[in-house]
């Protein structure tokens, strides 16, 4: 059993209708979480790629203290070409730049359809100090993918509840486990992409699990 880590989180989220009745927002969820693991959260709406810049750049900048992993939530509609805002696409490579000035951002999180399908999640970590990246492969429904979210990111740092204790896992392991018990997320493609310690290339958490489960089934 390991300690538990505390990170720190930015969430940026784009709008996700222009019907003033849609009041759909990620926030109520990630703020729970946050609150009952006495994470630091802040949460700022976002439209275009210069809001991103401006709001990394200020979390670049903010001391958080004691070695907390700063951590950037992306929510918005998303395509194999990027993000999708009321301003129009942000492509994927424009997220690159904006990373490489803020070093201190070591995971990123990509609350968003299909953005896992695109080659976004490895050029992060081969360009810039971002240690993982965690998204979604296929289309997905907002509350289903929500779940994974809170599951992932709770267990990433809080540790694997097992009878009634927690079990830190790590990278490697926490996307396996949640395959195993939460079905729903592999169904939706999620992946964490990381580079393993001494590795050249980035791996793939689902690709991993499908090599491993086909070996052993």
């Amino acid at each position: 059993m390991r300690k538990k880590l505390k990170p720190v989180f930015l969430v940026l989220e784009a709008l996700w209708s222009e019907d003033l009745r849609d009041l759909s927002s990620i926030y109520p969820f990630i703020s729970g979480l946050c609150a009952a693991n006495e994470w630091t959260l802040f949460y700022r709406r976002f439209d275009s790629v210069n809001d991103i810049q401006h709001w990394a750049d200020r979390f670049q900048r903010m001391r958080v203290g004691g070695g907390k992993a700063k951590i950037l939530y992306l929510a918005a509609h998303g395509t194999l070409k990027g993000l999708e805002t009321r301003e129009g696409l942000i492509p994927g490579a424009k997220l690159v730049p904006i990373l490489r000035k803020a070093p201190s951002i070591r995971g990123v999180h990509l609350g968003s359809c299909a953005l896992a399908r695109s080659d976004m999640p490895r050029r992060l970590i081969e360009k810039t100090k971002v240690r993982w990246v965690a998204g979604y492969t296929k289309e997905v429904h907002w509350l289903e993918s929500t779940l994974v979210d809170l599951l992932f990111l709770d267990w990433m740092y809080t540790g694997v509840p097992k009878g009634e204790r927690s079990w830190w896992l790590g990278l490697a392991k926490t996307p396996a486990e949640i395959y195993r018990r939460f079905a729903v997320a592999e169904a939706l493609g999620f992946t964490v992409f990381y580079r393993p310690k001494y590795a050249r290339d980035v791996v793939s958490s689902l690709m991993e699990w499908k090599a491993r489960t086909k070996i052993t089934s």
